[in-house]
């Protein structure tokens, strides 16, 4: 490099260093030098790079990944600190923020200062940590609209999160310890591809998801009574459910897309001679195409539910059954009078067995 004709992007030349000789650091072109703040991990550290030289002093707002990470503050400390990271133009990366344990009870709608505060920095990534003893006292606390995150997760140990606006970007969101409404989350996520749910003692009595984009969904809701499962996700490739039922469970899980040979959904092979406790006493089937392990899965729902009172099954749209596959089915109903079983054939008809 010509230390004497070295300048950088904004056009002044080299500093000089307080021992003597030329600062060529500070005349590294604006893009090299924010690669270098970048790596510095914090927007505190970027910041302090001012004291260096004059060259660096607003340079760290122009940063376009930036993590801030609040661990260990005070709670009542929080606000101030969030506000105080905020800055125009900078381009939060990744928030991550973890209060410290306390014996104060907080108010929820500090909670949701708190998450107002966290989205006027923009974050494409979120994760917002309360301790799991931390009483919180108030209807709930609302997390806003994140217009830029791809990834938030709140953990908690006994809190209702609702919220207002939508998601736009959002394509992972997990909710630890919070007490949730999915149906309202799933409709403000347009994108969401992955969720995932361990809620609160309270719980949720009914699992609804409608998603065109859901991949991925797993929900842990043991803490309380489910009465009724609705999953409609045509691109779900992972589905794990736990949950407790009593009485009258309805069950409906609707996935258009065909598995692939050798499929993972198909392991463990033995499967189909595994035996598990059903409390159901209802069960919705759509979608069936008549294959081989379709059947052998209706096999394990009535092997597995003693309370099964009606088993509907509806072949999937354009699927043209059979007789020897209508005869096996109907043969097989009946040697199960006590439950009500219906074939749909998608032609307007149905067998009630």
């Amino acid at each position: 490099m010509d230390e004497s004709g070295a300048r950088n992007d904004s056009g002044s030349p080299p500093q000089p260093c307080p021992g003597g000789g030329v600062d060529l650091i500070s005349a590294l072109p604006d893009d090299l030098l924010l690669q270098v703040l970048e790596r510095l991990g914090s927007v505190a550290a970027a910041a302090r790079s001012g004291l260096v030289s004059r060259r660096w002093r607003d340079l760290w707002t122009s940063l376009p990944k930036v993590t801030v990470a609040l661990h260990d503050v005070p709670f009542g400390s929080l606000l101030a600190a969030l506000r105080s990271a905020t800055r125009p133009g900078v381009c939060h990366y990744y928030l991550d923020i973890r209060v410290p344990g306390q014996d104060d009870r907080v108010a929820s709608s500090s909670v949701s200062s708190l998450l107002h505060a966290a989205a006027l920095l923009s974050p494409v990534e979120l994760l917002f940590t309360l301790p799991q003893d931390l009483q919180v006292s108030g209807f709930g606390a609302e997390l806003p609209s994140f217009r830029r995150a791809t990834t938030i997760e709140l953990r908690a140990g006994d809190l209702y999160v609702y919220g207002r606006g939508g998601l736009p970007s959002l394509e992972r969101l997990a909710f630890s310890g919070c007490c949730v409404y999915l149906a309202a989350w799933i409709t403000r996520c347009p994108r969401l591809r992955v969720l995932s749910v361990n809620s609160t003692p309270v719980g949720m009595g009914s699992i609804t998801i409608c998603s065109a984009s859901q991949q991925e969904l797993v929900v842990d809701n043991r803490n309380t009574w489910t009465c009724c499962v609705d999953v409609q996700a045509p691109v779900l490739k992972q589905l794990t459910l736990a949950f407790c039922a009593h009485g009258d469970l309805r069950v409906s899980v609707l996935v258009k897309d065909a598995c692939p040979v050798n499929c993972l959904c198909d392991d463990p092979k033995d499967w189909r001679a595994q035996t598990i406790s059903l409390a159901v006493e209802e069960v919705e089937i759509e979608g069936v195409k008549g294959e081989d392990h379709e059947f052998d899965f209706l096999k394990v729902i009535f092997r597995c539910a003693p309370m099964l009172k009606r088993v509907g099954v509806r072949l999937s749209d354009g699927v043209t059954p059979s007789v020897d596959w209508c005869a096996t089915i109907n043969k097989f109903f009946m040697a199960y009078p006590s439950v009500q079983c219906i074939l749909d054939l998608c032609s307007g008809k149905s067998d009630d067995c």
